[in-house]
């Protein structure tokens, strides 16, 4: 069946904690959370910067779904390329 939306009712407090927790769990100390706000009534803006304040990535997240938050992992090779699949061989 489908399932009732819930409306998280994220504030820019909540948001932070949830990023830096992220942060902790993919065990990246070059990176921290940045500046987070309230963009409108619907969206809470944040920024990844290093911890020199380089801005890495700046998300978008839905107040009521969480949408944005957890997208693109800051593991410890945050910024590297990652490693390309095989191509098949065209016959």
């Amino acid at each position: 069946g489908e399932q009732a939306a819930v409306d998280l009712k994220l504030t820019a407090a909540k948001v932070k904690t949830l990023l830096e927790a992220k942060l902790i769990r993919h065990g990246n100390e070059r990176l921290k959370v940045g500046k987070v706000v309230e963009k409108d009534a619907k969206t809470i803006t944040a920024e990844v910067v290093t911890v020199d304040g380089s801005l890495v990535h700046a998300l978008e997240i839905d107040k009521a779904t969480g949408a944005g938050l957890m997208g693109r992992g800051f593991g410890r090779h945050y910024g590297r390329a990652a490693p390309q699949a095989p191509q098949p061989k065209a016959q």
